[in-house]
């Protein structure tokens, strides 16, 4: 049993990521630039994600189910892999085995969202909006593996995402590109990778800006 046990607090800068064993078990991996705080008990598993993503592979356990909270978000498993990302607000919850259930803390009265493989929830909480959307859950969480896999993602997600890994960022100059879509698959933190790819596809130019980001011109 785990009783008493002290809320332990695991955060991680840009560009680093970290593979953690839990008190019961489970594994967390999680990605660049996040923090969560962990507290288990004897009769609750729960996490508490600030910032940033993290993918949990839960031990089974029918009597303590497994809760991350988010924002105003809490979702609940019992021995399932999903993942759980907060990024300023618009928090993503992406099911790759087994079942989990969403619930808006800011509306209790209203029954929770039960996600089955290969579906995420989107919830914007700063517009108090949610959907349900299918999507391809190996490429939504490739990060786990050290791979950043874009399927017909705009332009502007992209660098955003790439930017996760890596202090020298870039910046998109002509911002009517932003909306195009891309596809494409890179080691976490290969950034010269990326721009090269860009640049080579939408003949692009680049350029180090004064504060050392990577500029993408026309």
């Amino acid at each position: 049993m785990f009783l008493n046990l002290r809320t332990v607090t695991y955060a991680t800068g840009v560009g680093e990521q970290r593979r953690v064993l839990l008190a019961d078990g489970s594994r967390l991996s999680l990605d660049a630039d996040s923090y969560l705080k962990v507290r288990m008990t004897g009769a609750s598993r729960e996490v508490r994600l600030k910032r940033g993503r993290a993918f949990f592979d839960v031990a089974h356990d029918t009597k303590r189910p497994f809760n991350v909270v988010s924002g105003q978000t809490e979702t609940r498993a019992v021995g399932t892999r999903f993942g759980v990302s907060n990024d300023n607000g618009l928090v993503r919850v992406t099911l790759v085995q087994g079942s989990v259930e969403v619930r808006t803390r800011a509306d209790d009265a209203a029954p929770a969202t039960k996600l089955s493989p290969g579906q995420q929830l989107i919830a914007d909480l700063g517009k108090h909006q949610e959907r349900v959307v299918l999507v391809d859950a190996a490429s939504a969480t490739s990060w786990v593996s050290g791979r950043v896999v874009f399927r017909d993602t705009t332009l502007r997600e992209a660098i955003s995402e790439v930017n996760r890994y890596s202090r020298r960022k870039i910046v998109l100059e002509p911002s009517d590109l932003g909306a195009a879509a891309i596809a494409g698959s890179f080691d976490v933190g290969d950034t010269d990778s990326f721009v090269t790819g860009v640049r080579s596809l939408f003949d692009l130019k680049s350029h180090t800006g004064d504060d050392g980001s990577i500029v993408l011109t026309k």
